[in-house]
């Protein structure tokens, strides 16, 4: 009968091989970084990057950005001593989870506010001259940064259509427009991480503009900032595997390798929403180069805190696709389909979104991370360990099933800690998300206390 104790020596040794895969992957990284952009040997990416998400620089090298980039990030990044996070408040701002419950935002008003962010991308043209991304390692990090505000922007609108499609007038040719958008920004995220140069870079500035002047979109963004009514959870800006780091990690150690016995060059790529929504378009280019990939996202979801049992199910399989669902199942019926998850918790999802296919689809799992931390402690006084054990064993065999590794990072819940009771006022709300399970949400509204409480500061450089 297994007990608790083996059930923490199977996370135990887990935690051990994601924090080797870690190591190992961040030093592949930063070789790859110190050879293609002339970095000293003592450079190190884990100084300027978090794992949950978004790069950090010094004052001093922000002002070393090429003028377009420096203006962006000293009005949109968020200062801590001597350090700039280049996502600042208002790359999260546009979610209700980044506002306290008495502060009167409504999603109505937060899409308004996302509106006014996204116009602002015209203010100022994006224009640089020399592409000096491609040898000096602070422009890197400053064009990465610039992308991934552009890819989250559109992955909230991507997420607002989706969910408001029948009070959308021309609503699937929006999410066409957009999901090509979604595509261009990966290929450009994706040459820069894979340094695809000289040739990949070429023009980055006009396809930036392309994007953010997209007329379609202007279109859609003028008429929807005036929609009177929304579908709740329509505006969303935070997702769990929004994080550059844990993605390249995934394709460097996991992906990268896989599929050099694929009897076809065909792969579909799966996004899951919310947590993964469009991530799969980034591995769909970092792996241009080997298969002919397509990319769908899809919906299944599996929630923590509600239902009797360990991970309770939640509604069907959602494709955002154009044409069926039949008809995609069929294109694929012999070939492979890569499921991207945010991360593994219980595995259902995976088996949900794989019970779509027909039985000689080969369907494998791509979670960028494994959630350890909630099959140790998830509901531990009133589980049955028996079950929290062979619930966990399969969680590690499916993280472990694509390229026979584990994802390099644990996932970002902690429920080692009792939560707190319901929140009175202000101040409780920011103890309740501080002692709560999610270890995203605890470090947001730590860095950005004085933006999410009243009173704010405003955030500027």
């Amino acid at each position: 009968m297994a007990s608790e104790r083996e059930l923490f020596e199977l996370l135990d040794s887990a935690g051990a091989e994601m924090k080797a895969n870690e190591d190992a992957f961040f030093d592949l990284w930063n070789r790859s970084i110190r050879t293609n952009l002339r970095c000293s040997n003592s450079f190190r990416i884990q100084d300027h990057v978090s794992k949950y998400g978004g790069f950090r620089l010094g004052l001093h090298e922000v002002e070393q950005l090429a003028p377009t980039l420096r203006d962006f990030f000293r009005r949109r990044g968020h200062v801590e001593d001597e350090t700039v996070w280049l996502r600042g408040y208002t790359y999260y701002e546009c979610d209700p989870q980044m506002h306290v419950r008495r502060s009167g935002s409504t999603e109505i008003s937060l899409w308004q506010t996302f509106c006014s962010h996204w116009k602002a991308y015209s203010e100022l043209a994006f224009a640089c001259e020399g592409e000096p991304w491609t040898s000096n390692v602070v422009n890197w990090i400053g064009i990465i940064s610039y992308l991934e505000y552009v890819f989250n922007d559109l992955s909230t609108m991507l997420w607002f259509v989706y969910s408001n499609e029948s009070r959308l007038r021309g609503s699937s040719q929006i999410a066409l427009t957009i999901e090509a958008c979604v595509g261009e920004i990966a290929d450009m995220i994706a040459s820069l991480l894979l340094f695809r140069y000289p040739a990949s870079t070429d023009g980055f500035p006009q396809r930036i503009a392309d994007v953010v002047l997209n007329p379609t979109i202007s279109a859609f963004v003028d008429e929807s900032s005036r929609i009177s009514h929304l579908v709740p959870g329509s505006v969303r800006a935070v997702r769990e595997g929004d994080s550059l780091p844990v993605l390249f990690a995934a394709y460097t150690t996991k992906l990268a390798a896989f599929g050099e016995g694929l009897e076809s060059d065909r792969v579909l790529i799966l996004s899951n929403a919310f947590g993964a929504l469009n991530q799969g378009t980034i591995f769909q280019r970092l792996t241009s180069d080997r298969w002919q990939a397509e990319h769908a996202n899809v919906q299944y979801s599996q929630h923590r805190a509600d239902g009797p049992d360990l991970g309770e199910r939640s509604g069907t399989v959602r494709v955002f696709r154009a044409g069926s669902m039949a008809r995609m199942v069929e294109d694929y019926r012999d070939r492979c389909v890569i499921v991207v998850d945010d991360c593994i918790f219980t595995g259902k999802s995976f088996h949900e979104i794989r019970g779509v296919f027909a039985p000689g689809t080969e369907v494998v799992p791509l979670p960028l991370m494994l959630d350890t931390q909630s099959l140790r402690y998830h509901r531990r006084e009133t589980r049955d360990p028996r079950e929290a054990y062979r619930t966990a064993k399969v969680a590690v065999m499916r993280a472990r099933e694509l390229g026979d590794r584990l994802p390099a990072f644990e996932a970002f819940w902690d429920w080692s800690a009792p939560a707190r009771t319901a929140p009175h006022d202000e101040a409780s709300d920011f103890d309740e998300v501080m002692s709560g399970g999610d270890v995203l949400l605890r470090t947001l509204w730590s860095r950005f206390r004085q933006q999410i409480l009243p009173s704010p500061a405003k955030e500027c450089l």
